[in-house]
């Protein structure tokens, strides 16, 4: 099949505007992510790979984001448009709780058994 005969079929025309199209789409991805730290970026690859995104940038940006929810597990909504990603951090009820307590911080990898973290 030669180019003119692809034309003809509209084929690489359908693409294009396929193609254009997605970069006008706004994508939505939401993810549990412990607050101020980087996530590993083998779970995020899955998630955000596809849509043309480093996840190592965006794990960095989850972290910046969220160092008021510092060690406590929030859910973090990426809406993606034209490859940039806009962060928003929705807390749930627990880390809404646990921040007005005005509770430390905990290390996750020395404190196991928290009164509050179980």
């Amino acid at each position: 099949m030669c180019t003119s005969e692809l034309w003809k079929d509209n084929t690489i025309v359908s693409c294009i505007t396929v193609l254009y199209s997605l970069l006008f789409v706004n994508f939505s991805v939401c993810l549990r992510a412990v607050g101020g730290e980087v996530g590993a970026t083998s779970a995020l690859a899955p998630k955000i790979g596809p849509l043309g995104l480093s996840p190592k940038k965006v794990g960095e940006d989850i972290a910046k984001a969220s160092q008021d929810w510092k060690g406590l597990r929030i859910t973090v909504q990426l809406t993606i448009q034209n490859r940039q990603a806009q962060i928003a951090v929705i807390p749930s009820a627990s880390s809404l709780i646990i921040k007005a307590l005005k509770e430390p911080p905990r290390d996750r990898k020395k404190v196991k058994n928290s009164m509050y973290f179980c």
